[in-house]
């Protein structure tokens, strides 16, 4: 297990030095394990990152065919579908600045422009923050450009709206059942998805206390296909990453969805505190994290750079915190929300083979 997460931890870097790519060509010249590795990029997210690497080498020729190809194919179908969203957010920024809307774009192709210039950072719809007062401005705008909530039927084609499913989001959720519409795409029909969030996190049982408003009055524009857009500010983006990994990490029903500790979102803690590490000062950070109540969500991600990617830097940010007890690195929330208790280190649940059935085991199933 250890020989093939070191690689696939380096794959999932953004720039990767001389050691770790003689160490990736000697694995992809020596396995058999094909399956396991191309299972460990898939359930990370990271094929499209792996894929240029090893493309970047020159070692492309290390795989057998049936990778290669899938590789190949699958990073052909994402740029394709991706240029087709990023001309549908064109758009739908362009109507939010017509309108006057207050909203950020978040996670996604932000944080690819943002922190990834060497590599692709896989997204497959759009997160956009706003106030729950907006949400009725909003709602007129997507509607008006084709979207509408509901969910993708395959079968059909379309989009069919589901009040029990809309009903349950509202109730349980911070955020709006999907907004979806259909674009014809030269490969294939393809359903675009826009996600409307209120909050850091998804689930209300795990709400943290941040104003949103005040977040959103801090926001910097940034260019989009020559449109100025809205974005968090640098702090306030760490922090929702942070939280929204969290709380993926921890809720059962998550952790079903095998969301919890993909190595693509804990790449994004990692990379944004290599870049923004210097500039800020860290004594006035935590204290900020203190005053926003998002200390144990944040330590949680941190924790995770430091296991994860050795990274010194999270390692001096935890040393500030001063955290006094770090058992909520092995908690989790089970289908009742009731605190349990995993009984493996995060490394294993990570890369284990058999992670279907340690999702199995959990209490709660």
């Amino acid at each position: 297990m250890q020989k093939v997460a070191d690689v696939v931890i380096s794959l999932s870097k953004n720039k990767i030095n001389d050691f770790e790519k003689e160490s990736m060509r000697d694995f992809l010249n020596s396995t058999n394990d094909w399956f396991n590795f191309i299972g460990q990029i898939m359930f990370h997210k990271i094929q499209l990152r792996a894929w240029t690497h090893i493309k970047t080498e020159g070692i492309t020729y290390l795989l057998p065919k049936f990778v290669r190809d899938s590789l190949s194919e699958h990073y052909d179908f994402y740029n394709d579908k991706r240029n087709k969203r990023l001309k549908c957010v064109q758009n739908i920024v362009k109507l939010l600045n017509e309108s006057n809307c207050s909203y950020c774009i978040v996670k996604g192709d932000y944080l690819e422009k943002d922190l990834f210039d060497n590599t692709a950072r896989e997204c497959n719809d759009t997160d956009i923050l706003i106030p729950p007062s907006e949400l009725k401005k909003i709602d007129l705008v997507l509607q008006s450009d084709g979207y509408k909530r509901g969910y993708y039927d395959s079968k059909t084609n379309s989009i069919i709206s589901d009040r029990t499913l809309d009903i349950y989001f509202k109730t349980n959720t911070h955020q709006t059942l999907p907004y979806r519409k259909i674009i014809e795409n030269e490969k294939a029909y393809n359903c675009q998805t826009i996600d409307i969030q209120f909050a850091l996190t998804l689930q209300k049982q795990l709400n943290y206390d941040v104003d949103i408003n005040k977040m959103l009055s801090r926001a910097k524009k940034e260019s989009f296909f020559g449109i100025q857009y809205n974005v968090l500010d640098e702090f306030d983006n760490f922090v929702l990453l942070c939280t929204h990994l969290y709380g993926e990490a921890i809720l059962f029903s998550e952790i079903c969805k095998g969301k919890d500790l993909q190595l693509s979102k804990i790449s994004d803690i990692y990379h944004w505190i290599e870049k923004y590490y210097c500039s800020f000062d860290w004594d006035v950070q935590v204290k900020k994290l203190s005053d926003m109540r998002v200390t144990i969500p944040v330590a949680y991600c941190l924790k995770l750079a430091e296991i994860v990617y050795d990274s010194q830097k999270a390692m001096s940010i935890i040393e500030k915190m001063k955290v006094q007890d770090w058992g909520f690195m092995d908690e989790y929330r089970d289908a009742n929300f009731n605190i349990a208790k995993w009984d493996r280190p995060i490394m294993e649940r990570m890369f284990s083979a058999d992670r279907p059935r340690q999702t199995c085991g959990l209490k709660g199933v």
